[in-house]
Parts: structure tokens; sequence; C-alpha cells
């Protein structure tokens, strides 16, 4: 049993770990991902012309997930900003990541990310879309369903901006703000 009187997962989060790899690397050797953003000059993710798009377009983002934070300002049970200690990755569509949450207990993240609206240039760049997925580690205090299924569906509006390699990523779940910091590879 745990710190709350709960007996282990058959779904430990760690279990999900292999999932999530071939998740985010699938697509790389399918030759699923699309044609590779321009290095150079301005450039709209969806090409000229094509605009916003309400179902989105798969992210040319490849980065590694390295710093975690969450904000609950609609839940005064947690601190303002919390450090959700975690690693990520990202490939093209695909996201992942593994992190402590809110409740202390390890949970993993895993789904596909959608962008709207992108501007880049070789060194700054900003986007707008969405991401939906599935996460784990969470129980009855998030949602009544959680206690009963080893992942709970999730989705939500994301921002991000770039400056060179560094991206800082903002997300809306469940009533709380996630935010990550990555790195490009």
């Amino acid at each position: 049993m745990d710190r709350r009187g709960r007996r282990g997962r058959a779904w430990d989060a760690w279990g999900w770990c292999p999932l999530i790899v071939a998740m985010a690397l699938g697509p790389a050797g399918a030759g699923a991902q699309a044609t590779p953003v321009p290095d150079s000059g301005a450039v709209d993710a969806g090409g000229a012309g094509e605009g916003f798009h309400i179902l989105g377009r798969a992210p040319h983002r490849r980065r590694i997930l390295m710093g975690l934070w969450s904000l609950h300002p609609y839940h005064e049970a947690f601190p303002k900003l919390d450090k959700m200690w975690g690693l990520g990755l990202q490939y093209d569509g695909w996201f992942g990541a593994t992190f402590i949450n809110s409740y202390r207990d390890r949970s993993m993240m895993f789904g596909i990310a959608r962008e709207w609206v992108v501007r880049e240039t070789p060194e700054f760049g900003a986007g707008a879309g969405f991401r939906v997925g599935f996460v784990t580690g969470y129980d009855e205090q998030l949602l009544a369903i959680a206690g009963k299924i080893p992942a709970v569906p999730m989705g939500g509006p994301s921002l991000w901006a770039r400056a060179g390699p560094l991206y800082v990523d903002v997300f809306y779940v469940y009533r709380a703000i996630t935010i990550e910091t990555s790195v490009r590879w």
C-alpha cells in the first residue's frame, strides 16, 4: 500500500516508458513525418497561403523536455508554482514525458501535438495549438474515473516560444497550467 492507503497499481508509471519511446520514435522509421521547416526566412508551418487549420498540423519540432513546472490558479491545496521533476521528448507530432505530479506520484503523459499557427525565423519562433493524449499516475482526486482506469484522457490548448535552440511551452489541462522548458535536437 502507498502513503494514501491504496494498493499498488498494475499499470506502474515506469511500465509505460517503452511505449512512450516507441510512440515518440515511431514516425522516424516509417517516413510518416512531413517535410521539415526550412532553416532560413520567415515561414508558416503549413506553407505559404495555407493559414489556420482547425484540426492543426503536426509540428516539425524535435526537442528534449528538461524542466516542467505547474501552476494551479484554481486549486488552493497546491503551491502556485510547483516544480515537477521530469524528462520528456517530442518528435514532430508525438510527445511523451515522465514527471512527479502535484500529488507527489510518478506520472507519464503521452499523445499527439498539433499546431494551428506558427511563425518562425532562424533565431526565433512562436506558435499556438493543442495537445491530446493520456496521462497516468492520478486517482480520484483529479477525476472520479481516474481511480478506475490506468490512463486518463487529456487535452488542451498550448502556446510555445523559441529563442535559438531553447523552447518554452505552456499547456493547460485539468485546472493546471504546465510550463515546459526544452532544447531542440
